[in-house]
């Protein structure tokens, strides 16, 4: 494969699954990325791979801290505001409970 085809043939996928990935592939894929070009040759990359039990922390400490960062955001706030405040967060909810499910 050239790079046009390289370019011409990328896509983006929206549409997951709730199969578990490989981690064979996992692996590839981190592997090959090791060899990614990087600006200034600085390498700047750190990666965790979690599953499991260390996955469902994860996901559970991520909504705890977002709840508190968002009711300490929110205190203070009138009526109106408050209601922006409420959309905004059943927004940011909706996102976090998608990239972390």
């Amino acid at each position: 494969m050239d790079i046009t085809e390289a370019v011409t043939g990328r896509r983006s996928v929206r549409a997951f699954t709730d199969e578990p990935v490989d981690l064979t592939a996992i692996e590839r894929v981190l592997e090959q990325a090791q060899r990614a070009a990087s600006g200034g040759n600085v390498q700047p990359w750190h990666v965790a791979v979690l599953t499991g039990d260390a996955l469902q922390a994860l996901r559970t400490k991520v909504g705890e801290r977002l709840a508190g960062w968002l009711a300490g955001w929110t205190q203070g706030q009138t009526k109106q505001q408050s209601a922006t405040a409420s959309k905004m967060l059943s927004a940011i909810q909706t996102l976090v409970q998608s990239v972390l499910t």
